[in-house]
């Protein structure tokens, strides 16, 4: 804590080095109050105590009398033999960086010979300071002393960044912004300056936006490249359609203002995508979406994976959007490289009314991703991720027959009942026109995913209670359970997996229904080598089941039974 002015002097017979109390000498204390008179008497004391520097912060008096803008002190200790290159340890900021504010006390500085271009530990300089800072009156004078004195307008920070990109980062006050850009374009900055990932002060005025509309139309009208490409290929265009900004006034100014200009609105970035592309990827961009459509932007333009801007906004949910790029004439069933649809994306991700939206306009569900060997339609991506309202909509508008037959049916109540997904199973069993056989095979461990497939087939619900109460007193028991209550579970899944079996293959032959699903997952193949078998193969499949019934009526008593003979 700093002495009050009537604080009692100390004795300085010892030198300033020594520190009697806290982190500054006497010395330090007297600059940072201000205290003239008492400074002048200890001017006669030697340059090492002059210099010498705070003992936590590495702080000389020169550099405490500049951060106070104190004029009239820095100029004594400069006369006494203040060194202007003395840097805080920390910070690496000499005693102009703590000037910044304070004009008088810049202009000391530089005409006592301090270097305007070092540089702190982020190789920043004064100059970056003077722009970097609350650009206003007191900051722009300092700006305009340092360059007059020899600053280069074109340094650049660690970050490879001029004093030119500074004035359009996100935070600074939009007062003088202008000024300061005119200020530094005067003395020869490179306005299409690259920083470390190839940006340009243009394109950073995009990235940001907000109070930076003034410093975009002064970048343009003094011949800033609209065109420009950082490292990732991004032109100022794609850097305003990007991120999940809101797309204001602000922002549409600017990228008319491009586009009006001459900006290339089907520039492709390092992975192909538009500028149309990226708005169509996030919620808010919808007036810049409208923008680009309105000056002729491509809406089947494919980026490196196939993807158009309608699989983009489907995979958002960008339901505005959608409505947008199909009014201007987007393809609804385009594929990407896996095979995808806008429809596959929307309903993957759990978009309902995405997925209203691209059925209205006649998208097909009958199109699967073919990611390898595996086939899926967006019936079964959205019953694998259990998107009940997404399959019942399918389900409703295009029917089992319209998301890839009974099939594809088959397929997705067996991802459904995988992942334990019992609502989404009901929506499917309740078509009565799906397969249970592959789904049952995938619940055998899982009890109310199979009472809902058994059911549907044997519609014993007093049995399947029965199990399920047995099934939940072996779980209880954990570890506990005794091998007859394990053996009897197995064996009445057996039961249960072989009624299926033959009631799935009387259904199979007797529907002949498969010749709705247009995919290699039908069994129609199959068919002609057994039409003259199929009247006896009904037949025995029908005994069998009544036989079968009565069997898993009677299993659980009749193993406990086979004990007592």
């Amino acid at each position: 804590m700093l002495p009050s002015r009537g604080e009692k002097e100390i004795t300085m017979s010892g030198g300033l080095t020594n520190y009697p109390s806290g982190d500054y000498n006497e010395l330090h204390r007297a600059v940072a109050e201000g205290r003239i008179k008492k400074i002048l008497a200890r001017l006669g004391l030697g340059v090492d105590d002059i210099n010498a520097p705070s003992k936590t912060k590495g702080e000389t008096p020169l550099t405490i009398a500049s951060a106070h803008g104190y004029d009239r002190v820095t100029t004594l200790l400069l006369d006494r033999g203040a060194d202007t290159e003395r840097v805080t340890p920390s910070r690496g900021w000499t005693a102009l960086f703590f000037s910044i504010p304070y004009p008088d006390v810049t202009r000391v500085l530089l005409e006592s010979g301090a270097n305007n271009g070092a540089k702190s530990l982020c190789g920043s300089t004064p100059l970056h300071f003077a722009i970097r800072g609350e650009i206003g009156d007191a900051c722009l004078e300092v700006a305009e002393i340092l360059l007059e004195f020899g600053a280069d307008a074109n340094a650049k920070d660690n970050q490879k960044q001029s004093p030119l990109h500074l004035l359009a980062h996100k935070g600074r006050p939009a007062k003088g912004r202008v000024e300061a850009a005119k200020l530094l374009v005067k003395f020869r900055a490179n306005i299409d300056a690259m920083d470390i990932k190839g940006c340009t002060p243009l394109m950073n005025t995009c990235v940001y936006v907000t109070g930076l509309v003034a410093l975009a139309e002064m970048l343009v009208a003094e011949s800033a490249s609209l065109d420009a490409q950082n490292m990732f290929g991004s032109t100022p265009l794609h850097l305003l359609a990007s991120g999940d900004k809101v797309c204001g006034n602000e922002l549409l100014e600017i990228a008319k203002l491009l586009i009006e200009k001459g900006a290339n609105i089907e520039a492709i970035d390092r992975n192909g995508s538009t500028p149309l592309h990226l708005a169509s990827m996030f919620v808010g961009n919808i007036g810049l979406v409208k923008l680009l459509l309105d000056r002729g932007a491509d809406p089947a333009a494919r980026d490196i994976t196939g993807e158009t801007p309608l699989h983009l906004a489907g995979f958002a949910g960008s339901f505005c959007t959608m409505s947008v790029l199909i009014a201007a004439g987007a393809k609804v069933n385009p594929r990407d490289q896996r095979g995808e649809t806008p429809l596959f994306k929307a309903a993957s991700r759990g978009h309902l009314v995405a997925v209203k939206i691209l059925l209205h306009a006649k998208a097909s569900a009958l199109l699967p991703s073919s990611d390898g060997d595996a086939i899926i339609y967006p019936l079964e991506i959205a019953a694998a991720l259990g998107h009940t309202d997404i399959v019942g909509e399918l389900v409703q508008r295009v029917g089992v027959d319209g998301c890839g037959g009974p099939s594809g049916g088959a397929h997705a109540l067996a991802l459904a009942a995988k992942d334990k997904r019992v609502d989404v199973m009901l929506i499917l069993l309740k078509t009565g026109v799906v397969d249970t056989g592959e789904a049952l095979s995938e619940s055998v461990n899982e009890f109310a995913c199979m009472k809902s497939l058994v059911q549907q087939r044997l519609g014993d619900s007093d049995y399947l209670d029965r199990y399920g109460r047995c099934a939940e007193s072996i779980k209880g028991a954990g570890e506990q359970a005794t091998s007859d209550q394990l053996n009897m579970m197995r064996a009445v899944q057996r039961l249960l997996l072989r009624a299926e079996a033959v009631t799935a293959i009387s259904w199979r032959w007797s529907t002949g229904t498969d010749a709705a699903a247009p995919t290699t997952k039908t069994t129609t193949a199959a068919t002609p080598a057994l039409t003259a078998m199929m009247p006896l193969l009904r037949r025995r499949a029908v005994r069998r089941g009544f036989a079968l019934r009565a069997m898993l009526r009677c299993a659980p008593t009749l193993y406990f039974l086979r004990e007592s003979f």
